[in-house]
């Protein structure tokens, strides 16, 4: 990596974006709500029959996550997945691990049919494609981030991917910057964090020495604590910001 600039990549909501339109709804206690929960008890039920309704199974779904994110705590573990999952059959009584495993799948694949990849993604990585790219996202599905970055023609651009579900920590913990700095190799005083979540992404790589960009998104009310050390509204701005800021690439 010696005279080369790094730059590092958050993937959901910086790279690849969601659409949650087009996920069917569910009403619960009052509240119109788009979840791929619909798709996961209509597979149960084909396997099953069942004594409980989707609003049943996306109300465990909400308590799940909530409960994980408690469990998370101050060292930021990484639960796959599959965890939350089991979590919620035990809580309606269906643990059987093929159940759980296809809980999972359906759920992942309305995960990946929301993703799309605007075009200033792939523009954006072209230009700055002699630097060393990495990525280095929170998600709790492996298979379905790569899956993404592969469909979406993003892998090849990066020269490593790192991933939560993997490395079993997330951002903005210590363990997940750590882990990234080992394996990749890099000085992080030399590198540069582009991502939107102003926590995860911007505070947490600020704290270990990378110079931060904000991908602020757009109606964003607040802003990282620590850092950002410029914000863009769009990744067209990137290679200019990196220039601005005397980060363009080094000829060494």
């Amino acid at each position: 990596m010696v005279g080369k600039r790094a730059l590092f990549f958050d993937l959901y909501n910086t790279l690849v974006h969601f659409d949650y339109n087009v996920l069917p709804t569910v009403e619960l206690d009052g509240q119109i709500r788009r979840t791929t929960m619909v798709a996961v008890h209509r597979a149960l039920s084909e396997c099953r029959r069942l004594r409980f309704g989707v609003e049943d199974l996306l109300r465990a779904a909400l308590d799940s996550r909530e409960l994980l994110r408690r469990l998370q705590g101050e060292q930021h573990r990484e639960f796959p997945s599959s965890h939350r999952f089991q979590l919620i059959s035990e809580r309606l009584g269906i643990g059987e691990p093929d159940l759980v495993e296809l809980m999972v799948e359906r759920h992942m694949e309305e995960m990946f049919r929301m993703m799309y990849c605007p075009g200033g993604s792939h523009e954006t990585l072209k230009v700055l494609a002699r630097r060393p790219l990495f990525l280095a996202s929170n998600f709790d599905h492996a298979p379905t981030a790569r899956r993404a970055l592969r469909e979406f023609g993003l892998a090849d651009y990066f020269q490593q991917i790192f991933i939560s579900d993997e490395l079993g920590w997330r951002k903005p913990g210590s363990r997940f910057f750590e882990e990234i700095v080992r394996r990749s190799g890099v000085d992080p005083s030399r590198s540069v964090f582009i991502g939107d979540d102003p926590v995860a992404d911007i505070e947490g790589a600020s704290r270990h020495g990378f110079t931060t960009i904000w991908l602020r998104p757009p109606g964003a009310e607040s802003r990282p604590r620590t850092g950002p050390d410029r914000v863009i509204e769009s990744l067209a701005e990137l290679p200019g910001i990196l220039e601005e800021l005397g980060l363009e690439e080094d000829s060494g």
